[in-house]
């Protein structure tokens, strides 16, 4: 599994077809995500199969801190998909490389 730290992230995004999956609970995502897209990790393991419909370069997992989404990713890679990544340090590192 990859390791993607938040200035990688910005690149592959900016250059890349990337997919990133918000795993934290619908609140906390509510209140601000870097993506469109949330399954809360709970809900991940009923889910994973839609994602492997997604076609990208990359698929990369975030939370606030970095451990939720690692446990995404890990369970992704054990479904069986691919080009699978999570942020290091979360959407906390995320707005200390990009404050708004």
């Amino acid at each position: 599994m990859t390791e993607i730290d938040p200035k990688e992230l910005r690149e592959k995004m900016e250059t890349g077809n990337v997919v990133i999956i918000d795993v934290r609970e619908a609140w906390e995502f509510e209140e601000g995500s870097i993506t469109s897209r949330n399954i809360s990790l709970y809900d991940l393991p009923s889910r994973v199969a839609d994602l492997q419909a997604e076609e990208c370069d990359i698929l990369v997992f975030c939370c606030n801190s970095g451990q939720n989404s690692l446990m995404a990713a890990t369970l992704a890679e054990e479904a069986g998909l691919v080009h699978v990544a999570h942020l290091k340090g979360g959407i906390e590192a995320w707005k200390e490389s990009f404050p708004t």
